[in-house]
């Protein structure tokens, strides 16, 4: 066990699944892409896996699926992200649906599908606006032809994405209400041509900000671990933070003349305590916090961060704590004993988005799941 390590709360975790299915009345894709947003994939899978109204498990790549296969979860997995041919036998045999933005890697997996004597299943992923992902509105009904004609191949589902519902100026939400609009006649279209097809368009702002989805499913991610993608978002939801970073110090010292810190060289008075925590940019810690105000908790204060984050340690104050001492944890994000510092307010400290902040916190930080 490092002295530096992330705890996940599991029970604030299913408790934002639950929250967010009552808000949209409708079963969660759960989004566990790049690592569960930080949050430590294999727990965060099988804490959800036995929450009711979890219909499966979404991913940006195959190699994601793939983990997912490896790690024991046998239920349903959606590729999200852009699958190329040449992985098309990758992303078949790991049983995963696969979400289709291009036809060419359409006819590879159906291939593979044949080849393997067992059909892929797949959800048409339709652009109403967001010009990434998506095979385009106009061609989506030739499109889903093809998907439903081809023998390697299952038209299960259509979705899409919405791009601009994290914006709360009136124009999004105009875009955002034009997106829903053109997508659920699509659907509908669709649906009398194919039969049953699983819809969803909703992420977390979409909920968030209209609550009730019109669709089968929806997929939340920034929110289903307690975070509000943007602060005009309304509080429909209560949600809570599932993880925080903690770190225990190494090294309590005393500064001797004109102590210069770091290799910022950030001179400090003599007789300053410093202390030592053995986590750093290589852990996910923005390297400019310490220039931007920032500091961390212990349960007697907070103690300012000292210059430039090295990558595997950073300097604190310790002058106006002076019983802390060598093996006390420190609070750098979350929740604790010691108080809070929320995602959010090193989001705004270090221009970053609550997302970069997360999903940059490395692997070599364990995930102790609570």
């Amino acid at each position: 066990m490092r002295a530096a390590w992330c705890d996940i709360d599991g029970d604030a975790l299913e408790a934002n699944a639950r929250a967010l299915i009552r808000v949209g009345e409708v079963p969660i894709l759960a989004m566990v892409k790049a690592d569960a947003y930080g949050h430590g994939v294999s727990g965060v899978v099988e804490r959800l896996s036995r929450t009711e109204g979890v219909w499966g498990m979404g991913v940006a790549l195959v190699n994601e699926a793939q983990e997912l296969r490896e790690l024991g979860f046998p239920g349903r997995i959606l590729i999200l992200g852009g699958v190329l041919p040449d992985e098309a036998e990758e992303a078949a045999a790991t049983g995963a649906i696969v979400a289709i933005s291009d036809l060419g890697t359409a006819r590879a997996l159906g291939e593979a599908g044949q080849s393997a004597g067992r059909p892929v299943p797949v959800h048409l992923k339709v652009d109403v606006g967001m010009h990434r992902l998506g095979v385009p509105l106009a061609e989506a009904e030739e499109a889903a032809r093809m998907l439903s004609g081809h023998e390697g191949l299952r038209l299960e589902g259509v979705l899409t994405h919405l791009g601009a519902a994290h914006e709360g100026d009136e124009a999004s939400r105009r875009r955002t209400r034009a997106e829903i609009e053109r997508f659920g006649g699509l659907a509908e279209r669709l649906r009398s041509e194919h039969g049953e097809l699983v819809t969803h368009a909703y992420n977390s702002s979409a909920l968030l900000e209209l609550g009730v989805s019109p669709f089968d499913l929806s997929r939340p991610g920034l929110a289903l671990y307690g975070i509000r993608p943007a602060a005009w978002l309304p509080d429909r939801v209560p949600l809570e933070p599932v993880l925080s970073l903690r770190a225990r110090l190494a090294v309590v010292k005393e500064a001797v003349g004109d102590a210069l810190v770091g290799y910022s060289q950030t001179p400090v008075a003599p007789g300053t305590r410093l202390g030592i925590l053995p986590v750093g940019y290589g852990d996910g810690i923005p390297q400019d916090l310490g220039f931007e105000g920032g500091y961390v908790l212990f349960p007697s204060g907070r103690a300012p961060i000292i210059g430039v984050v090295s990558m595997d340690s950073c300097a604190v104050d310790l002058s106006g704590l002076p019983d802390v001492g060598t093996g006390e944890e420190a609070l750098i994000l979350g929740r604790g004993p010691a108080g809070e510092i929320p995602v959010e307010e090193l989001a705004r400290r270090t221009g970053r988005s609550t997302y970069e902040l997360f999903v940059g916190l490395s692997r070599r930080l364990p995930r102790c799941f609570l």
